[in-house]
């Protein structure tokens, strides 16, 4: 940034998922302070089960377990992280309901 030659911005690519980071230079002694300003970062095997879950919002832990050659109990984990971070929300019932992949653009 010309405007600003203290301040640098990262924009980083998370398959469909980005973390953004901003540093700014400490003036005193020239060092870099980065604060992150994304979402939270993924796993690879949360990353893995978001995949099939874009390509398919019916599909069910036991179709992503096998899948992906995992236990169900691992899917359920990953899962949960996966709630936890914002990133998808089951809707509906267990039976009848599907997967939706949460915007990750929130304007605050």
């Amino acid at each position: 940034m010309t405007e600003y030659p203290d301040i640098d911005f990262q924009i980083i690519d998370l398959n469909g998922f980005i973390k953004a980071v901003l540093s700014i230079i400490n003036i005193k002694d020239g060092t870099p302070i980065s604060t992150p300003m994304s979402t939270p970062m993924l796993t690879v095997s949360e990353m893995e089960v978001l995949e099939l879950i874009k390509n398919n919002q019916k599909i069910t832990r036991d179709e992503i377990a096998k899948q992906l050659n995992v236990s169900v109990n691992a899917i359920k984990r990953h899962i949960a992280n996966l709630k936890k971070k914002e990133a998808v929300k089951r809707l509906g019932d267990n039976r009848n309901g599907y997967w939706e992949i949460q915007n990750k653009e929130k304007n605050d």
